[in-house]
Parts: structure tokens; sequence; C-alpha cells
């Protein structure tokens, strides 16, 4: 029980900033989906810190569930980056479908690096 707490905890905190996002940056169909690359990208970095930190730990596992599980899977959204993708191609946008989905992978995996690299860089991990 006291896992699903804290997958509820962090997911709606997650979620509750992945919507933040979406109203500093809206998203207009046909536009560049500046917010959910945003989310994307947070979460990764999120993630990946997080991940280098469980990888040394030994045996703390509520960050898992409050933050990997939770947090970063309310922030992250791969549905709204597939709906925004079709949306984009429905809008002739195919230059942009091409770019968001590079770059979200491209930059989400960097991210994801980047903070494996920061939690190694500050606990010499």
């Amino acid at each position: 029980m006291e896992k699903l707490i804290l997958v509820f905890l962090g997911g709606g905190v997650g979620s509750l900033l992945r919507f933040s996002f979406s109203r500093m940056f809206p998203w207009v169909p046909g536009t560049f989906p500046v917010s959910t690359l945003l989310a994307n990208l947070l979460a990764s970095l999120a993630a990946g810190f997080l991940a280098s930190f469980l990888l040394k730990s030994s045996g703390a596992e509520w960050p898992k569930y409050l933050i990997l599980i939770g947090f970063c899977g309310g922030l992250s959204t791969f549905s709204t980056f597939s709906i925004e993708n079709i949306s984009l191609m429905e809008n002739g946008k195919t230059a942009l479908v091409i770019l968001y989905t590079i770059s979200s992978v491209l930059l989400s995996f960097l991210f994801a690096w980047c903070g494996f690299f920061i939690h190694k860089s500050i606990f010499n991990a």
C-alpha cells in the first residue's frame, strides 16, 4: 500500500507540473509542441539522475516509487507526443513531425545521460 501512495503522490506532482507547462507554453496545432518536449526532457533528466542514484543505493526503494515511477511517469507523456505528431501530419507539417520526433528521442536520451553524469559528478558515484 505504501508503494501505491508514493506512486500516487509523485504522479500527481508530475502531472501538475506537466499541466503547468501546457499553460505556460500552450500548443497550437500545426506548431512545435514546446510544452510536451520540455516535460519529457525534464522527466528524462530526473530519471537519469535517480537511476544513477538507485544503481548505487543500498536498498532505499521509496525514491524509485515516488520519483522514478510516480513523478517522472506523471510528468512525461508519450501519448501526447504521439497525438501531437498525428495532428502535425494532419496539418501537412511533415518537417515538424521529423524535427519533433528526432529531437524528442535524441534530446531525451541526452538529458537522461546528463542526469546520470550530474549525479556521478556531485556524489562521485
